[in-house]
């Protein structure tokens, strides 16, 4: 029967579901540029606007195969807190990392790295001293 054979291949690929790179990498970008928000101050619900953004932006972040599908919501939702929290360690290691050790930078060259690293089109022509001014009292 078809529609039996159907339905066996449609749970077989909900339960083996996974983000593809190109979704993970996108959500990883979107994570590591509300991070390097100057506006930022709680970076304990970064997760929640990562998701919050990928449901707003679902085509053009390429997950067009989730949204609408409980199962893949969840995997999805758990694989942008693993992404988050990655991000959130990275940037937390890069702070660390520019004033103490080997590694260290003065704060323009930190404000300029990280935004380079972590900000959708980099540094630009200028960030703005709102952006030094959040690096510093994070440091």
């Amino acid at each position: 029967d078809i529609t039996a054979l159907t339905d066996d291949l449609q749970s077989r690929l909900e339960v083996t579901f996974a983000l593809n790179k190109e979704q993970a990498a996108n959500i990883h970008l979107v994570a590591q540029d509300l991070i390097y928000d100057s506006q930022r101050t709680n970076y304990v619900t970064l997760f929640l606007d990562v998701e919050s953004m990928v449901r707003k932006e679902w085509k053009r972040l390429g997950v067009t195969n989730v949204y609408g599908n409980p199962a893949r919501e969840h995997i999805v939702s758990w694989s942008i807190k693993s992404i988050c929290s990655s991000v959130c360690n990275g940037w937390h290691a890069d702070i660390h990392n520019s004033c103490l050790g080997s590694k260290t930078v003065s704060l323009a060259e930190f404000t300029f790295e990280s935004a380079t690293k972590y900000k959708t089109g980099g540094p630009g022509k200028s960030l703005g001293a709102l952006y030094c001014v959040h690096n510093a009292l994070l440091v």
